[in-house]
C-alpha cells in the first residue's frame, strides 16, 4: 500500500496513535521492530544529533530532505516529516513539499512561525499573520502530486496570542484544507482539554517532550480526548544521551564496560538487526 495512503487511513480511522521520532536509520528500524505503525523525522532531532545545534533555524530543506531520503527507504512504516515554516513564502513551500515528498515522506507539516524558527517548546517564538499561513497551506495542497500525501498545519501562536487564539488558528487552517492540525505546546492539562473540546471533530496531533512545556499524559487519556496522533519527538534522542552519559562515565571511572554489560545492547545481538 502507498505509504501516504497508509498514514492517511491511520489518522482518519484511529485515535491515540503514537508517533515516535527517529534521528537516523537505526532508530527508525527499532521503532518499526517495536511495533509502531508510523514514525517521524524532526528538525530538533536532526539538528541536535547530526549538527550539535538547538532547533533554532540552523538547518533547512537540504538537511531535512537528505535525512528523509536516507531513513525512509529502510522501513515499511510511513513517516511524518517536519518542514518547519516551509522555508519561505508560498512558492518556496511548493518546492519544499515536492522535495520532501520525493525524498520519501508520507506526511509533511508546516508551522506558522517567523523564520528563523525555534523549537516549539522554547521561548521567544514569533508567528506570521494568519492569512500568510493560509496561503502557505494552499501552496502545500497545490504541491502534493499524490492526493494521499497528508498535509499537517501547526500553530505556535499559543505562546504569543494565548490558547484560544491558537485554537482559532488551528480551526482556520483546517478549514483552509489541512488534513490534520496541531496546536503546539499547551502548558496545562486544562489547555489540552480545551483543545480537545474545541477541535472535537477535527483530526489533531499533540506533541509530548520529556521536560518540555506540555504535561505528559497517557495514550489512553489522549485517545479519550480525541487526539489522532501522539508525537514523542525527542524520546529516542533523550534516552540515547542519558544512557551514553552513564556508560561513558563508567568507562572513564572504571576503565572497563564489563561491569555494565546489562546496560548495553551486545554486538552479537546488534548484528541480527542490521542488514548484511
Amino acid at each position: 500500500m502507498n505509504k501516504s495512503l497508509k498514514f492517511k487511513q491511520l489518522i482518519l480511522k484511529h485515535q491515540g496513535t503514537i508517533l515516535p521520532v527517529a534521528n537516523n536509520v537505526l532508530e527508525a528500524v527499532l521503532i518499526e521492530k517495536a511495533g509502531f505503525k508510523c514514525f517521524g523525522i524532526g528538525g530538533f532531532g536532526i539538528s541536535a544529533s547530526q549538527y550539535g545545534y538547538l532547533d533554532n533555524g540552523h538547518i533547512g530543506l537540504k538537511q531535512i530532505a537528505q535525512a528523509v531520503a536516507t531513513i525512509t527507504p529502510v522501513v515499511n512504516i510511513p513517516c511524518l516529516v517536519d518542514a518547519d515554516t516551509g522555508y519561505g513564502g508560498p512558492q518556496k513551500v511548493i518546492h519544499t513539499i515536492k522535495t520532501i515528498k520525493r525524498a520519501g515522506a508520507a506526511a509533511i507539516f508546516i508551522e506558522d512561525q517567523v523564520w528563523p524558527k525555534k523549537c516549539g517548546h522554547l521561548n521567544g517564538k514569533k508567528v506570521i499573520p494568519i492569512n500568510k499561513m493560509k496561503l502557505k497551506i494552499k501552496a502545500a495542497l497545490k504541491a502534493r502530486q499524490d492526493k494521499n500525501l497528508v498535509i499537517m498545519a501547526r500553530t505556535d501562536s499559543g505562546q504569543t496570542h494565548g490558547i484560544n487564539k491558537a485554537i482559532s488558528r488551528a480551526i482556520s487552517y483546517y478549514q483552509t484544507g489541512a488534513d490534520i492540525v496541531w496546536v503546539e505546546a499547551p502548558q496545562t492539562i486544562k489547555e489540552i482539554k480545551l483543545i480537545s473540546q474545541k477541535l472535537k471533530n477535527i483530526p489533531k496531533m499533540i506533541n509530548l517532550i520529556e521536560g518540555g512545556k506540555t504535561p505528559l499524559m497517557s495514550q489512553k487519556q489522549l485517545k479519550n480526548l480525541g487526539f489522532n496522533l501522539i508525537s514523542y519527538p525527542l524520546t529516542t534522542l533523550l534516552s540515547n544521551v542519558k544512557i551514553t552519559q552513564q556508560v561513558l562515565k563508567n568507562l572513564k571511572q572504571k576503565g572497563t564496560t564489563k561491569n555494565i554489560l546489562t546496560k548495553l545492547y551486545l554486538f552479537k545481538d546488534l548484528r541480527k538487526i542490521l542488514k548484511s
